[in-house]
Parts: C-alpha cells; structure tokens; sequence
C-alpha cells in the first residue's frame, strides 16, 4: 500500500515547467530588445534628470530618475545600464504574482 503523499511536499508539475520556460524566452526577448533599440524620449529625458538628483521632482516620478542612477552608476551611461533596473523589476512581477 501506498503512504500517502505529504501535502506540504513542493512538486514539480508540468505548468511549473511551461511558466520557467516562458519566463526564461520572455526574459532573453525582453534583453535583446533592450540592447537593440535606441533610446526614446522620455527615457533620455529621465537620464537627464537622474544626473542632478534632488529628493523629489513636482512634474515626475521620482523613483524613475533615483532608479536610473543606480544603473548608470552600476551599468555605466549605457542603454543596458540606463534600462537593467526596470528589467529586473519587470522580471520580478510574474514570480510574485505565482
């Protein structure tokens, strides 16, 4: 006979699979397209702003620009470097919301 299966057991199951390879050719897509693609307005307009950091800004998110500078500071004043916190922050979602 059989015991029966501890229900506290974590199990990999065939979804867990289909959403960590989702995940991983999603994530691979996302850096590819950060890497190719010029940078926009509002994203230039955001650097310009992270390089005189003030405690907050009446006109914009300021977590935006305070972001910025950790990855230009981390990344160098690259696209990867301007881009590489929000990539990491959207990566994150779908792990919190599983």
């Amino acid at each position: 006979m059989k015991p029966p299966e501890d229900p506290m057991k974590p199990r990999f199951v065939p979804s867990t699979a289909v959403f960590i390879a989702a995940f991983v050719l999603l994530g691979l897509v996302k850096l590819w397209l950060a890497l190719h693609l010029p940078a926009f307005g509002d994203e230039v307009f955001y650097w310009q702003e992270s390089r005189a950091l003030a405690p907050g800004y009446s006109d914009l998110p300021p977590l935006t620009a305070w972001l910025i500078a950790l990855g230009t500071a981390i990344g160098g004043d690259r696209l990867i470097g301007l881009r590489w916190p929000f990539l990491l922050l959207g990566a994150l979602i779908p792990w919190v919301l599983r």
